[in-house]
Order: C-alpha cells, then sequence, then structure tokens
C-alpha cells in the first residue's frame, strides 16, 4: 500500500494474502522483500 507516510518516509506497507498480517518496508527493498517470498 503506498499512502500518506510513504513520501515522507520512503516506506510502503506489504500485506500477506494468506494470513492478512502487514509489514511496513522501504521502497528499495521491494523488489528483494517480492523476490524472497515469491521467488
Amino acid at each position: 500500500t503506498i499512502d500518506g507516510d510513504t513520501m515522507a518516509d520512503n516506506t510502503v506497507t506489504v500485506r500477506d494474502r494468506d494470513t492478512a498480517s502487514q509489514e511496513r518496508i522501504g521502497i528499495d527493498k521491494v523488489t528483494e522483500f517480492l523476490r524472497d517470498r515469491i521467488g
């Protein structure tokens, strides 16, 4: 999720579809985050 905080702190919220758990990560870590989870 991109929200109002994204521009201020360069982070996004990612949500696990199956568990609905959420994690806030840096924009620069999105590719690595997704690669680790979906291969």
